[in-house]
């Protein structure tokens, strides 16, 4: 949890702790980079927390969360919608239990306009349901009027609340198979879900709920993601952003889903560049930098997004040039958000980034060395990062990509050499049939080869071994280069 922290939440915390014996152990863990009891233990020295380090992190954590719910409950702009509710009811039983009924009335109707705002159905059902008691307990004037509009009030949101049940089954189901790669019940559950759709249309063509509008595009899109139709699935999630932009306010409220759409959509986007116009994604552009995040930590995702986007987008559609425009507005954000920063998502800016020189390199001879040399930068940035299965793959080929530079720049004595050394170790772990043996092998073998048209023969073997590895259209334009010189 502590790893998770803002700055912000860690001063509140402190200046909240201050005094306390478990501030301390809060400091020491906060040092650590990786979690290491051991040494927490040490830096409490003999004192309780030390020699009971379950009890005081357990304790601390329950600190922690208090700390967080006073913090975000008095939020701004936009407090959390679920914890003004909870906060509603706290005030409600206070106020029923002093007997004080014309004021529960009065925060009874305060909730059930946030319940609106913020389209929370369930918790609006329950307070029209204690109303509606409490009006009959109390026999209030005009009650009898009261209470056949807020029974009819119920009928209409129970309707809404069980399509919101049956839908989310619906959804459930279809993402359940899809994530056990069952073709067969994905097919089932599809139709299944298409009939269901086909019987309540009468339901989504009136007035369905804010929810149930949200979750039958959602649906919607994975039927069609399902079926490998790109063009729908993205027309389902860009209405969904549609829905959050006529709310700002639930928009704000639900900030981390809506980014998570906005993914779905752009990257649905991209495989349908052919049927988008530039225009298309100038428009999700201006959705994303027109979003404010309701913390700093949304806002520095937005922050990264504004600028992975487009440097994905620009080396898709093959510019280039404007993607080595980011370059540096890259490198003032990984130095100013320094940690928070996903690996993932440094891995994904440090490799497109030499992807992008290398190509830019290729196909401009008057700037290719200093292209290059900066491709050649971030691959060997690369190299700093710790090794799970994804960075394992991509800095496998990321060091095939370094020879690649080495030999377009002419340091042949270095490119030999580590070819040699690579190849040796790919061998050694049985990977001689990967994308990156290949690349390697055919710039050693070239090195090696005296005439044009071997070197030529040994790049059309490679051309073609590519094809077989999906996602490699941006290292042919750099065989088809080398083609073009050894015709």
């Amino acid at each position: 949890m502590i790893k998770s922290l803002t700055e912000g939440e860690k001063r509140d915390f402190r200046r909240k702790s201050a005094g306390s014996g478990y501030l301390k152990l809060f400091d020491v863990l906060d040092r650590q980079k990786e979690y290491d009891e051991g040494k927490a233990r040490e830096g409490l020295g003999g004192s309780g927390y030390g020699r009971y380090m379950s009890y005081g992190k357990n304790y601390l954590y329950r600190q922690l969360l208090e700390s967080l719910r006073i913090l975000h409950g008095r939020a701004k702009p936009y407090p959390s919608p679920e914890v003004a509710i909870s906060e509603y009811w706290t005030d409600i039983h206070v106020l029923l239990d002093k007997g004080l009924y014309s004021q529960v009335f009065k925060r009874i109707s305060h909730a059930k306009k946030h319940c609106m705002s913020y389209h929370l159905e369930h918790d609006l059902l329950k307070l029209i349901m204690l109303e509606r008691r409490l009006i009959a307990l109390r026999k209030e004037k005009g009650g009898i009027k009261i209470l056949e509009r807020l029974h009819e009030e119920c009928i209409d949101i129970q309707i809404h609340l069980n399509m919101e049940v049956q839908l989310f089954q619906v959804y459930e189901r279809i993402w359940i198979n899809i994530q056990n790669q069952d073709s067969v019940q994905v097919g089932m559950a599809t139709k299944s879900a298409m009939k269901f759709f086909e019987n309540n249309e009468d339901y989504f063509s009136r007035s369905p709920s804010f929810n149930n509008l949200l979750y039958y595009h959602f649906c919607m899109a994975v039927i069609f993601e399902a079926e490998n139709d790109s063009a729908q699935a993205c027309r389902h999630y860009g209405t969904i952003l549609e829905i959050y932009d006529k709310y700002p306010r639930v928009k704000a409220a639900n900030i981390d889903r809506y980014l998570g759409v906005m993914k779905n959509y752009f990257n649905h986007l991209l495989t349908g560049l052919a049927r988008f116009s530039p225009r298309e994604f100038e428009k999700f552009l201006d959705r994303l930098q027109a979003l404010k995040g309701k913390d700093s930590k949304a806002r520095m995702l937005i922050d990264r997004l504004n600028m992975y986007y487009p440097l994905i987008y620009f080396i898709q559609t093959h510019d280039f040039e404007r993607a080595l425009l980011l370059d540096k507005p890259i490198v003032e954000l990984l130095g100013r958000q320094k940690t928070k920063i996903p690996e993932d998502t440094i891995l994904t800016f440090q490799y497109h980034l030499a992807l992008a020189y290398i190509i830019a390199g290729v196909n401009n001879s008057e700037q290719k060395k200093a292209y290059l040399e900066r491709g050649l930068d971030w691959l060997n940035a690369i190299e700093n990062l710790p090794k799970d299965d994804l960075k394992s793959f991509l800095k496998s080929l990321s060091k095939a990509l370094q020879i690649i530079v080495h030999f377009e720049l002419g340091n042949e004595t270095l490119a030999r050499s580590l070819a040699l050394r690579m190849l040796g170790n790919l061998r050694k772990h049985k990977k001689t049939n990967s994308l990156e043996y290949g690349l390697t092998d055919t710039v050693k073998r070239t090195m090696a080869t005296k005439t044009a048209d071997k070197k030529r023969a040994l790049f059309e073997l490679l051309r073609e071994r590519l094809k077989t590895f999906p996602g490699t259209e941006f290292v042919l334009i750099w065989v088809e280069k080398r083609l073009e010189q050894y015709a």
